[in-house]
């Protein structure tokens, strides 16, 4: 039973914002899926980068749709891309035209994401807050060594949301399997695991010089 001091009314047109690379997305599933279940009847618009267009298709996950955040100080920042003032403000008047009723921010601290989220001019917003960031109209307080995961979950609480399990869930389409099916066939049904040695921010990288060895030992 979601309390009523903290579900929204009237909720029809949802907007998140998280634009990011796949474990940045990963992260915010379980509390979409929160938010999914306490506003069954909204659509969810997830606002990212272009590649999350392709991978985020309906039916995927509990997002209806992706919108291209552009490129974006502390938002969607791109290698060797400076932002364009006409792009933005194209990008916040299509956002306005949307008329969102709620809008999510799962970016960051709030320095950067929380005046972003409001030049979206939705009816309600929320998210983190650190202490010198602008407010949202509900938010939890930024910790940054907190799990991100956790985080989420406690943003979408913020609006009611609290039927959530932590195990991001991603549906495999029947595209997917089409996609894959000749490597699978080459697989024929043997184990096998997956090396992802690479990050975004090199600091969470493991040495690369450590894989090969990994990979002989996971082999044997």
């Amino acid at each position: 039973m979601i309390p009523h001091r903290l579900r929204l009314d009237d909720i029809r047109k949802i907007a998140v914002l998280r634009s990011g690379a796949l474990g940045d997305l990963l992260v915010t599933l379980p509390a979409i899926d929160a938010i999914r279940r306490a506003y069954p009847g909204a659509e969810i618009v997830l606002l990212g980068k272009e590649w999350q267009k392709e991978f985020v298709v309906k039916g995927r996950t509990a997002v209806d749709r992706v919108v291209t955040v552009p490129v974006s100080k502390g938002i969607c920042e791109e290698p060797g891309r400076m932002e364009n003032e006409q792009d933005l403000l194209d990008f916040f008047n299509a956002m306005k035209e949307e008329s969102f009723d709620l809008a999510v921010n799962f970016q960051g601290d709030g320095k950067y994401s929380n005046s972003f989220i409001q030049k979206i001019e939705a009816r309600f917003t929320v998210g983190t807050a650190f202490p010198n960031a602008q407010h949202p109209d509900r938010y939890v307080r930024y910790f940054y060594y907190q799990s991100e995961l956790i985080r989420f979950v406690e943003i979408a609480g913020q609006i009611g949301a609290l039927d959530f399990e932590l195990e991001p869930v991603v549906h495999v389409l029947e595209k997917d399997r089409e996609e894959v099916a000749d490597l699978l066939q080459l697989l024929s049904g043997k184990a096998f695991i997956v090396l992802n040695p690479y990050a975004t921010d090199s600091r969470r990288m493991w040495p690369l010089e450590n894989y090969p060895q990994l990979a002989d030992e996971l082999y044997t």
